[in-house]
């Protein structure tokens, strides 16, 4: 079982296979790297591989963050929502959530 505090993706749930999981954490270190050398398309091609192989909240979180650096603020929402639907309490996914509507105007 995950840590207290840490919930497991519906899909990590369902039986995700090991191989993608370990794939997906390897995508999303490499994207980390990538962000903080603020090649954010970069990260953002990462980012979204490792969503594709595993769908959960610190994943889509982190890609919110490079949807904002690089002005997507629609679609750091839609990532943001996607997040909290597995962790309602992510404070990362809460975060960035709030700094979209700045930018979107609202």
């Amino acid at each position: 079982p995950p840590p207290p505090g840490k919930q497991r993706s519906g899909r990590a749930a369902a039986g995700v296979g090991v191989g993608r999981m370990e794939e997906a954490a390897k995508l999303f270190c490499s994207a980390n790297v990538h962000f903080i050398n603020e090649e954010y398309e970069e990260s953002l091609k990462h980012y979204t591989c490792a969503v594709t192989l595993h769908d959960c909240a610190e994943h889509r979180s982190c890609r919110a963050a490079a949807h904002l650096k690089l002005g997507h603020f629609a679609e750091a929402l839609d990532d943001t929502a996607e997040a909290l639907k597995f962790d309602p309490q992510s404070h990362m996914a809460l975060h960035r959530r709030g700094g979209a509507p700045f930018y979107l105007g609202g």
